[in-house]
C-alpha cells in the first residue's frame, strides 16, 4: 500500500522548490513581531465595517500560511544541516532501513525493540493528535496543518479521509501525493509529518508540543524554552504509557549523536522529561529547615520573654 522512500537528507532538496519557499521568511518575520500585530489592529479599525469581516478573513488565510511555512521550513532545515554533516544519521527512517535492522539484528535483538520495529511496519508511524503539515500549490485550501483522527486518518477539504494505517513518516509526502493525484491532476505536495509530544521537567516551557519528526532531541528540548538553571541534562529520560522508553544513557547517546524523533522511534504522546540536578539539594535545604525552624522559634521566643 505504501512506498518507499528516501529521506530528504538522502536525496536533498531542488533548488527551486526551496527557494520558493524561503521566500516566505520576509512574511514570517513581519507576521511574527508586536508591530505588525499593531498595524494589522490598526487596518482593521481604518476600514469601513462592512469591509473588516472579508479583511479578517484574508489576515487569517496569511496567518495560517505562515504558521505552515514555520513548520516546513523547520523540516527542511534539518534535512539540509543533514546534507552538509554525511555523518550524521538520517533525519527519518525508511521502510527499507527498518526491515534491514531486523534481518541483521536476529536473535539479538532486544524483543522489546523488535515488537516496536514490527509495529511501525505493520501499523505505520501516525498516532491520534500528530499533524501533518501540508502545501498543496494547485489547491490553497489544501495548505494547512492537519490532525490525525480516530482511525489514524485525516480529513482534508473536500476530499474524503484519507487513512494512514501503515504509513511511515519518511512515506507521507509520496503517499498524500499519490492520494491526492486522484482528485488532483499532478499535485505539488509538500508534507512535514509533526509528532505531539510532552516535554516535561526542567525546561523553562513544559508543556505539549507538536514538532517536526525530523527536530533534533536537543532542538525539542529548545522548542520548550531550553534547560532552566537547574536542569541536569544527564537525566532526560522518554516515558511510554507510564513506562520508561529511552533511559539517561540513551538520551544521552541522542544528543551527541544529533538524533532525531523519528531515529528514536517517538510517537504521539510520550513525554520527554528532563531532570533536576537539585533534587539533592532541595532535599538537604528542607531538612535544614525543620531543623532550623524550632531553634529560631526558641530563640524568638528566649528573647521575647
Amino acid at each position: 500500500m505504501t512506498v518507499s522512500r528516501p529521506s530528504h537528507a538522502a536525496q536533498g532538496l531542488p533548488k527551486s522548490r526551496l527557494a520558493g519557499i524561503l521566500q516566505l521568511i520576509p512574511l514570517i518575520g513581519v507576521m511574527c513581531g508586536r508591530p505588525a500585530l499593531w498595524w494589522i489592529f490598526t487596518r482593521l479599525r481604518s476600514v469601513p465595517a462592512a469591509a473588516r469581516p472579508r479583511m479578517r478573513c484574508e489576515v487569517m488565510q496569511v496567518a495560517k500560511v505562515t504558521w505552515v511555512a514555520l513548520a516546513l521550513l523547520t523540516g527542511f532545515s534539518v534535512a539540509l544541516e543533514a546534507q552538509g554533516n554525511p555523518d550524521a544519521r538520517r533525519a527519518q527512517t525508511t521502510r527499507a532501513e527498518l526491515e534491514d535492522l531486523l534481518a541483521r539484528s536476529g536473535s539479538n535483538l532486544d524483543p522489546a525493540e523488535r515488537l516496536m520495529l514490527q509495529d511501525r511496519l505493520a501499523n505505520g508511524d501516525f498516532q491520534v493528535g500528530d499533524r501533518i503539515a501540508l502545501i498543496v500549490l494547485q489547491d490553497p485550501t489544501l495548505t494547512d496543518t492537519f490532525t490525525v483522527k480516530e482511525g489514524r486518518t485525516i480529513t482534508l477539504p473536500n476530499i474524503p479521509d484519507i487513512a494512514l494505517h501503515g504509513v511511515l513518516r519518511s512515506e507521507v509526502q509520496d503517499y498524500l501525493t499519490a492520494e491526492l493525484g486522484k482528485y488532483l491532476r499532478e499535485p505539488t505536495v509538500e508534507a512535514v509529518a509533526m509528532i505531539r509530544v510532552a516535554i516535561l521537567g526542567a525546561v523553562g516551557r513544559p508543556g505539549y508540543y507538536a514538532l517536526p519528526a525530523q527536530t533534533l532531541l536537543s532542538d525539542v528540548i529548545m522548542a520548550a524554552g531550553g534547560p532552566v538553571s537547574t536542569a541536569d541534562t544527564k537525566k532526560i529520560t522518554v516515558r511510554r504509557q507510564s513506562s520508561e522508553f529511552l533511559n539517561r544513557n540513551e538520551t544521552q547517546a541522542a544528543l551527541t549523536y544529533g538524533t532525531t524523533l523519528d531515529r528514536l522511534n517517538i510517537q504521539g504522546g510520550d513525554e520527554i522529561n528532563v531532570g533536576d540536578k537539585s533534587n539533592f539539594t532541595s532535599s538537604v535545604q528542607g531538612v535544614m529547615v525543620l531543623v532550623t525552624a524550632p531553634l529560631t522559634l526558641l530563640w524568638v521566643l528566649s528573647r521575647v520573654f
